[in-house]
């Protein structure tokens, strides 16, 4: 987390790129939770979809952006995530919330567990950031779970301001 604070610093003082402090947090969290794929989105069109500002993948080192995820094509997923704010799936391709994406992204991508987590701004959502496994099922941790939220806490101060 000390990279993501570091360059949340960076960012408030404005010499660091918005884009820097998400691949910070992406990072962080690949680091600690050992999730192999992270990513930040942000919710648009009245949370009716969100929108991928970062997408990590910790294997390839490599960064990406502009993958999109409708309310339409997942509405499970929208409705837990909107409504709880926070999403557990330890068997993501068969939990009763995250198996509408097993046939179009989980199986295509070799993903068995995800874990994902509100950004939010006065009670109000304004993305998601999103841990997953691929390759494997695994457990998310107490430890996995607490994380997410604490760098969900740090970076939804930055993102709403850079997005609005």
């Amino acid at each position: 987390m000390k990279r993501t604070v570091e360059v949340i610093d960076g960012h408030k003082g404005g010499w660091v790129s918005f884009d820097a402090v998400l691949q910070a947090a992406c990072k962080d969290v690949a680091e600690h939770t050992k999730a192999n794929r992270v990513s930040i989105w942000r919710f648009e069109e009245n949370a009716s979809r969100i929108v991928c500002d970062c997408f990590y993948e910790a294997e390839g080192t490599s960064f990406s952006s502009g993958q999109m995820l409708t309310e339409q094509d997942c509405p499970k997923y929208f409705q837990t995530i909107l409504g709880e704010q926070v999403i557990i799936a330890p068997d993501a391709r068969n939990h009763p919330v995250t198996d509408e994406l097993t046939e179009s992204y989980f199986k295509p991508f070799d993903i068995y567990s995800l874990l994902d987590f509100i950004l939010h701004e006065n009670f109000k959502p304004i993305g998601v950031i999103c841990c997953e496994n691929a390759g494997a099922q695994r457990d998310w941790s107490e430890d996995n779970i607490s994380y997410l939220r604490q760098i969900a806490t740090l970076i939804s101060f930055s993102f709403k301001r850079d997005v609005a």
